[in-house]
């Protein structure tokens, strides 16, 4: 799926740690009253999504606009990235996961394949 140039859609605020001074936790909590949400798991067997409170990633959803977002931080660096589905958006968080994972930056699944992922890594956690 093709990406969007996040910087053409409208976004709810995104908190900038350099600007407002936020470490990682206090980062995901801003996010979240901003309208973002946090999944701390990802993949059907609910690994983690990034190492808190250094790395993470935030989610949002316009169903009204079609937009799919999601911030990457790491250490107070900020990386947005949107998509017209959340098929699109989805299968980029988990290729940024299983990178993570691959690397031993996440605990994550013993099966990561050496690029790519497996269907079951795939989306947000739902228990």
């Amino acid at each position: 799926m093709p990406e969007l140039d996040p910087q053409t859609v409208k976004l709810p605020r995104i908190p900038r740690q350099y600007v407002d001074s936020y470490d990682g936790h206090e980062w995901r909590e801003k996010a979240t009253e901003f309208g973002w949400y946090v999944p701390g798991s990802w993949g059907r067997g609910g690994w983690n999504l990034g190492k808190w409170p250094y790395m993470q990633i935030a989610l949002w959803d316009s169903f009204e606009t079609m937009v799919y977002a999601f911030v990457v931080y790491i250490e107070g660096d900020l990386e947005v990235h949107a998509y017209n589905t959340p098929i699109g958006r989805d299968g980029a968080v988990t290729e940024i996961a299983a990178r993570w994972w691959r690397a031993g930056w996440a605990d994550g699944p013993d099966d990561v394949p050496e690029s790519g992922y497996l269907p079951h890594h795939y989306g947000p956690y739902r228990p």
